[in-house]
């Protein structure tokens, strides 16, 4: 017989032993079947109702209980993270949230204690103006232009409101300068500190007259032509004189921190600071002369015209 054909023979012996093995064992398994579901029964059974298996089923529960923390743990450790990282993010949310309305609080806070600021100043300004006479009304400063050559302000008011050239400006404390360009809706400021400013003075104490003019610094101006006799003294109060009908008369313009006398020289050098807080003003105060000052101004240039021609 050649070797393939006992090689087929011996496969179909294989075969068929290989079919009667599972055909016995397929017998077995449903004996088994049926005797672990007797045992199964029975035990149930028993532990109803004599409950025999109570500490079979604790030291099983004693056993598998370190497979169940071990099964549960990655999860645990998944819902762990879970709530750290949204934790953190409503914090974040919750940050984001308070700094925006501490932002918008704050912006409210300081537009209130900027109205309430305002309302002093102008509460200042009102009590500013000893004569009922006189007509006021309160601007607000614009822009502002210091340089060494030149002092001067922009305020909201202008020939709309009645606003002239010459027109005296004052702030809470004192004098801050005169109008030199009226516009429609808006006017030029040129401050005492200009070094073109020239405001006519009398010594609150004394009486001295005298003419303040401006340094191109906001916290010094100077006084000229006063000569060595005067009887003028650190921290003298100067007031407006009235002379030149530009002022109003009784204004406070500076007060003396200087005075120096060098030889050789006729006159004293005397520096003035400013009474008005040229360098914080925010809003000032514009004055319009009573009918008395204008009678007065009237007949002055009345007696002044015959003397030109």
């Amino acid at each position: 017989m050649k070797p393939w054909m006992c090689a087929a023979v011996i496969s179909s012996q294989r075969n068929k032993k290989s079919q009667y093995n599972l055909f016995s064992q397929s017998k077995h398994m449903a004996l088994r079947f049926m005797f672990a579901l007797s045992v199964s029964f029975c035990l149930m059974v028993a532990d109803y109702r004599f409950h025999y298996l109570n500490q079979v089923r604790q030291t099983v529960s004693l056993v598998a209980s370190p497979i169940q923390y071990a099964v549960n743990y990655p999860m645990r450790l998944i819902g762990w993270i879970h709530d750290l990282v949204s934790a953190k993010t409503t914090l974040i949310d919750d940050n984001i949230r308070l700094r925006y309305q501490q932002t918008l609080l704050e912006a409210k806070l300081q537009k209130l204690m900027d109205i309430t600021d305002e309302n002093t100043q102008l509460k200042k300004l009102l009590s500013a103006s000893p004569s009922p006479k006189d007509r006021v009304m309160a601007a607000e400063i614009l822009a502002v232009d210091t340089t060494d050559s030149r002092h001067i302000w922009v305020i909201n008011k202008g020939r709309h409101e009645g606003v002239f050239e010459g027109q005296p400006v004052l702030d809470a404390n004192g004098i801050v300068g005169q109008i030199i360009d009226g516009g429609i809706v808006t006017s030029t400021v040129m401050l005492i500190s200009d070094i073109r400013s020239g405001v006519p003075v009398r010594n609150n104490r004394t009486g001295e007259q005298a003419i303040l003019t401006g340094t191109g610094h906001s916290n010094q101006l100077t006084l000229i032509n006063l000569p060595k006799s005067s009887s003028i003294a650190l921290n003298d109060l100067l007031v407006t004189s009235g002379l030149g009908l530009r002022y109003p008369e009784g204004y406070p313009v500076g007060k003396i921190k200087n005075i120096a006398s060098l030889p050789g020289e006729d006159f004293m050098r005397v520096t003035v600071q400013p009474i008005a807080q040229l360098d914080h003003d925010r809003m000032v105060l514009l004055m319009w002369p009573g009918k008395e000052r204008n009678q007065l101004i009237t007949q002055i240039n009345e007696r002044i015209k015959p003397s030109r021609k």
